[in-house]
């Protein structure tokens, strides 16, 4: 979030800024090398919140193999288009930022959306200026404010206008990616089989 920080203090409006998350599983030796469905999201959306306005994986060959990098770049590139015009135009205000959690307020024509970011522990926190009912992005239900509690790498986006309209839900999105993943890991392997043993001579 800081490098994004960085290039839009320099207010340069002839630059389209963008966010490079990165997915790639280079750490040898790791248990789990590739982020998961909701550390993807959250790391994405900081970037966002921080003023980025285009959005990239750095994934190499690992946006194929990790069904949680493949998903969740289509999640967040579908979120995105649906947000286009709020991330271009709209004014956007930082409400809270610390080291553990940020949120973000935008505004254009009326209209109002907020991103709420968790890094790490499980707080509460209120926020005045997000009181009352909100649509809960790509969740079907609503968002109370001003007070929220969050779980560790949670992202809450309210809005005050519905905009996930035959959109996926969250929920939908994360139950592919745990099918497809248990598919995955329990496919035989597909030039010896499961139960076969090779002599290496």
């Amino acid at each position: 979030g800081k490098y994004v920080d960085d290039i839009v203090s320099l207010n340069r409006n002839d630059k389209s800024i963008g966010f490079y998350g990165t997915g790639f599983g280079a750490i040898l030796g790791m248990k789990d090398p590739y982020p998961t469905l909701d550390e993807l999201i959250c790391n994405d959306w900081t970037g966002v919140i921080r003023g980025a306005k285009s959005l990239r994986h750095y994934a190499y060959h690992d946006l194929y193999d990790c069904t949680s990098i493949y998903e969740g770049a289509r999640y967040m590139f579908h979120t995105m288009e649906r947000f286009e015009d709020i991330l271009l135009f709209a004014n956007r205000t930082t409400l809270y930022k610390t080291t553990e959690m940020e949120c973000a307020l935008y505004e254009l024509n009326g209209e109002k959306v907020f991103v709420l970011v968790n890094f790490t522990q499980t707080p509460t926190i209120t926020l005045d200026q997000l009181s009352g009912t909100w649509y809960h992005f790509r969740h079907n239900s609503t968002i109370t404010g001003p007070t929220f509690q969050l779980k560790p790498i949670q992202v809450l986006v309210g809005t005050s206008q519905v905009r996930d309209a035959d959109m996926p839900t969250y929920q939908e999105i994360s139950a592919l990616v745990e099918k497809l993943e248990y598919e995955r890991t329990h496919n035989g392997n597909l030039l010896f089989g499961r139960s076969r043993d090779l002599s290496v001579i």
